[in-house]
């Protein structure tokens, strides 16, 4: 199953924080926190209602996983 998202940016708060609403409405809200030798991602975002809650979070946890995946490849 894949997702195609449309959206605008609402917010971007340079290491610190990205908003933005898609185009169907839902918004998300992503913040990095600084913990120790890494970094905490705390993602929350609006359920749709075409989807089950378990298809969304596993949707979701895909994209934070290529991003882990394109940022560490960024630094070696």
């Amino acid at each position: 199953m894949g997702f195609d998202f449309e959206g605008v940016y609402t917010s971007v708060l340079h290491h610190a924080e990205i908003e933005y609403e898609l185009a169907d409405g839902q918004k998300v809200n992503i913040n990095f926190i600084e913990i120790g030798n890494g970094v905490k991602i705390i993602k929350r975002f609006d359920a749709d209602n075409k989807h089950t809650a378990e298809q969304q979070i596993q949707g979701w946890q895909s994209i934070l996983t290529n991003f882990k995946h394109y940022v560490e490849s960024k630094l070696s």
